[in-house]
């Protein structure tokens, strides 16, 4: 039993289900995600759980001053994948409220932005829902990398998966996500850093991407290199996780590189509605 001292002064993990956590069981019918009998409602609609689980950040409403992330499931391999990134989705317009995922495919079912008042968005649950291109990772990456492609108005995009994903791997349950919850799993514009880059840089990085695996590397769209002429230019979007990877290339001639936040959402979405 935790302290009513530590609740008071302290941001919380609850880690369990309300089967199992009796803080989590005390908390939840307070919480915008009210967990009973293996079922989660939010929002007026209800998502069994029946291997599911989900993390939720919010105010703790015993200490309004105090953070308390849940993470629950049924499923104890829930509790072996969750959690490390849910902060990055943090940001000061829109922060990160709750996000359902299915545990052994790990298709995300609803990621749900709060307000800045803690309250749910109207369009979590008014808009539509996705496109059958999220269902699976393959197209949806290709879209993400398009999207920077053009917003950077770049002739390549070169990114990086470190825990990459085959083509036809689930991504979304697009019977049940929405736009809304796009906007939330993409998070915050995102850093992308632009350069000047020589043919024979491209052509080394189309090595390397053949022979990655884990992590893996990606150019997108994805060029025949008998076109790529080694002593021409090319304008590439680089995302930050891929520059150190790709900067230890023997060739590298990066020029005039320059970082640009990319608010990569509204094209994403229109191009995934063409």
């Amino acid at each position: 039993e935790i302290a009513a001292e530590d609740i008071r002064r302290c941001n919380l993990w609850i880690v369990g289900p309300v089967s199992s956590n009796t803080l989590l069981a005390r908390l939840t019918g307070r919480l915008p995600g009210v967990e009973k009998s293996g079922e989660l409602s939010i929002g007026g609609e209800t998502y069994s759980l029946d291997g599911k689980g989900y993390a939720l950040l919010h105010y703790n409403p015993e200490a309004p001053k105090r953070l308390i992330c849940v993470l629950s499931s049924p499923e104890a391999e829930f509790f072996d994948c969750r959690g490390n990134d849910l902060l990055k989705h943090m940001d000061e317009e829109l922060p990160f409220g709750l996000g359902i995922n299915e545990v052994a495919s790990k298709r995300i079912v609803r990621s749900i932005m709060w307000g800045k008042d803690w309250k749910i968005l109207p369009d979590a649950f008014e808009c539509d829902r996705l496109g059958k291109a999220f269902a699976t990772a393959g197209p949806a990456r290709r879209l993400k990398l398009a999207a920077v492609k053009e917003l950077a108005a770049a002739d390549f995009t070169v990114s990086i998966e470190r825990d990459a994903v085959d083509d036809d791997a689930p991504l979304w349950d697009v019977s049940k996500a929405r736009w809304h919850d796009l906007k939330a799993e993409m998070g915050p514009p995102r850093m992308t850093f632009i350069a000047e880059v020589g043919g024979r840089w491209l052509l080394d990085v189309l090595v390397l991407a053949d022979k990655s695996t884990s992590p893996r590397l990606f150019v997108y769209p994805e060029p025949n290199t008998d076109k790529i002429s080694p002593d021409a230019r090319y304008r590439v979007a680089i995302e930050p996780d891929a520059l150190s990877a790709v900067t230890k290339i023997k060739s590298s001639n990066l020029k005039g590189i320059s970082a640009s936040r990319l608010d990569l959402y509204a094209c994403v979405r229109r191009k995934g509605e063409e």
